[in-house]
């Protein structure tokens, strides 16, 4: 584990003030940087996790994976979200899969917004997870999967604190017809500068009847988070809990435009 916290250290050195995205398989969306309220934003990355213990399954895997993510703000206070990756898997037994993972889909609405510095935000997501990866390659869990949950957001000059939670119903490949609820947590702070933003979040989900549970800590440095134009991105974290990632990282490629709206008659 020492060496994955240097490796992750390297990894932040080693690149100049760049943009943090959402992670395209995050399901805490929220708190990811990608959905930006004033902008639609899409970008292509490369994820890597090692040591993870994947949904309903007994084997902990390293998986590489290319991603591919949008988002597009289709009223004042609601933001649509896609995304999908290609991903390359190696099991304990040196077994291989690699193709297309699942397909993510997801909208957050505003419900309150506040100028005050003490009365946050609140806002509500929902996502559904759409089975795509081919059923003989363990790349997804061939079942539908969705999560809702509420956020409440606190801004101050320069920072931004949020905390949220919901509830997880996951489809259990392994048991036909049967599911998995748990619940999950996050919290989010964020530190703007004149020309980056470092943020960090930690994802918790619950241990449920057929899974464990799963806690990481995600760092992340990004530019130009509110402006348009191009955006380079690095995000990385270890994990909490044995189900977790030992580590994971990732590095994202974007543009942001202002999005375009509906025109009445």
């Amino acid at each position: 584990m020492g060496h994955s916290y240097r490796w992750i250290a390297a990894l932040f050195a080693s690149f100049p003030l760049s943009l943090e995205a959402s992670e395209a398989t995050d399901q805490f969306a929220p708190f990811s940087d990608l959905s930006s309220r004033s902008v639609c934003s899409f970008c292509v990355g490369v994820q890597e996790k090692r040591g993870e213990l994947p949904l309903f399954r007994a084997g902990v895997r390293h998986q590489t994976g290319v991603q591919v993510a949008g988002s597009w703000r289709a009223a004042e206070t609601v933001r649509i979200r896609l995304s999908m990756e290609a991903l390359s898997v190696v099991w304990p037994n040196g077994e291989e899969a690699r193709g297309w993972g699942d397909l993510r889909v997801g909208t957050s609405a505003v419900l309150f917004s506040s100028e005050s510095a003490w009365v946050p935000a609140m806002e509500v997501d929902w996502g559904v997870k759409l089975p795509n990866a081919a059923d003989d390659a363990d790349l997804g869990t061939d079942e539908t999967d969705f999560f809702g949950g509420l956020y409440l957001r606190w801004f101050r000059p320069d920072w931004e604190f949020g905390v949220g939670g919901g509830l997880l119903i996951l489809g259990d490949p392994l048991q036909f017809a049967n599911q998995d609820d748990a619940g999950f947590l996050a919290t989010h702070l964020s530190r703007d500068f004149r020309w980056a933003r470092l943020s960090s979040t930690i994802d918790w989900r619950f241990e449920s009847p057929r899974n464990p549970g799963d806690g990481r800590v995600l760092v992340g440095l990004q530019s130009s988070p509110s402006t348009g134009g191009v955006w380079a991105a690095v995000r990385g974290g270890f994990g909490l809990t044995a189900a977790a990632p030992d580590w994971q990282a990732s590095v994202r490629l974007g543009i942001n435009a202002p999005c375009r709206r509906a025109q009445g008659d």
